[in-house]
């Protein structure tokens, strides 16, 4: 079956989501191993924790969607625990989604207030803030279609059950795939 155009640009955006995710989780991983982070204060765990977290959770995120369309769209509805697995990474999407967005305003405003520094400093600071605002950006659209895949899915699902119904009631031989 040929994917509808709109399914095909929330594939796409989801391949794109998960490329920029592992590129900023890459970058992050780098300058923490430079960095001069002795993990013994309560802060600096914290940060590990959410920097492993939050990558973590969109791409896993990112890589359900794709199952979900290529598996089940359009009208075979997946499982309990897949759908309550879904729905938990929904969540901890969209706090991260919201967290990128908070550190990308606030890189932006960080880098926009101080004196500039060296060029290079400050263009490796707004190339990161750009792409984690992309990366927000991106989660919204994927997020919000997230939601029309599932109700997409069930509303074929549900159409399909009542054609198979009134075929059957009909009286019509319904041939077997």
């Amino acid at each position: 079956m040929m994917l509808p155009l709109r399914w095909k640009i929330f594939r796409l955006l989801s391949y794109l989501h998960m490329a920029l995710t592992t590129l900023i989780a890459a970058l992050a991983v780098i300058g923490l191993s430079e960095s001069r982070f002795n993990f013994r204060s309560f802060e600096d765990v914290a940060a590990l924790i959410l920097l492993i977290l939050f990558p973590t959770t969109l791409l896993a995120n990112s890589s359900v969607n794709i199952l979900i369309l290529e598996r089940y769209y359009p009208d075979r509805v997946p499982g309990k625990r897949l759908r309550g697995f879904s729905i938990a990474l929904f969540i901890l999407a969209l706090l991260s989604i919201v967290a990128a967005v908070t550190g990308a305003i606030a890189a932006f405003v960080a880098l926009l207030s101080r004196e500039s520094g060296s060029m290079g400093r400050d263009l490796i600071g707004y190339l990161v803030a750009a792409a984690i605002a992309l990366i927000g950006l991106t989660g919204v659209y994927i997020l919000w279609f997230q939601v029309s895949l599932r109700k997409a899915i069930r509303r074929n699902h549900e159409m399909a059950l009542d054609s198979f119904l009134d075929d059957e009631e009909s009286g019509n031989e319904i041939p077997l795939r």
